[in-house]
């Protein structure tokens, strides 16, 4: 179906984007955003394009990321909380990128406001690194590492490679 198609985009974006593969992974955003627009499936779009703006910040495209995360977040619902949640994280990875370390950090801040009252294990697993280097840049090592000891908490509880890898590499830093 269409609608599988347009989530097999975004898994396939995600890997690339994580593999440092950028332009692939901007096609692969691109289309899968044409067709979940075609269908109307706005819960892989709600992931597609805040992930897409990523993409763009990546390849230095600083003001063309900063609007399609801008819009994308103004459009955003709180009630769908993983999708808002990626809003936020990524409204905060594109002001990072950008240098602007207050509004990343400000984004950050309220990306974890937004998730105090839920149980999303997944979007804090997500979230940590980027607010723990966030801080590194902005030179709030005390603060960072006091993130960092929940972070690896909650790694230590989740079993994921991946982001055990993240710990430790944010240990180094820290």
């Amino acid at each position: 179906s269409r609608e599988r198609r347009a989530w097999v985009h975004f898994y396939s974006a995600h890997c690339r984007l994580l593999l440092g593969e950028v332009q692939l992974a901007e096609q692969e955003f691109l289309e899968g955003i044409a067709i979940a627009e075609s269908i109307g499936e706005h819960r892989v779009l709600g992931l597609l394009t805040p992930n897409l703006a990523v993409a763009q910040v990546m390849q230095g495209r600083y003001d063309e990321a900063l609007q399609t995360a801008s819009e994308h977040l103004q459009r955003s619902s709180p009630h769908l909380i993983y999708s808002h949640f990626e809003a936020l994280r990524c409204m905060a990875e594109v002001y990072f990128r950008r240098g602007e370390l207050d509004e990343a950090e400000r984004v950050c801040r309220e990306a974890e406001e937004f998730l105090a009252p839920t149980e999303s294990r997944v979007s804090r697993l997500w979230l940590g690194p980027l607010y723990i280097q966030v801080l590194l840049q902005a030179d709030k090592r005390d603060e960072a590492a006091t993130k960092l000891a929940d972070y690896q908490k909650l790694v230590a509880e989740c079993q994921s490679p991946r982001f055990n890898a993240e710990a430790a590499r944010l240990a180094a830093l820290v």
